[in-house]
């Protein structure tokens, strides 16, 4: 109830959370040949964290 009185009236919107584990399957999942040049290219994305790398990498 709290997070959606945040979202509608202090416009925070919660950071959502994507493990290496879940990220390494929805590469597989959705692209299986081409695994090796996706993780590649991902590697190379920079951040603060792990988590944010993983958001990043989620969106594409």
């Amino acid at each position: 109830m709290f997070e959606k009185f945040k979202i509608k009236y202090l416009g925070i919107q919660p950071i959502g959370k994507v493990s290496t584990n879940q990220l390494e399957g929805l590469i597989a999942r959705e692209f299986p040949r081409y695994i090796d040049e996706i993780t590649l290219k991902f590697n190379r994305i920079k951040a603060d964290n792990p988590n944010a790398i993983n958001r990043i990498q989620r969106q594409f």
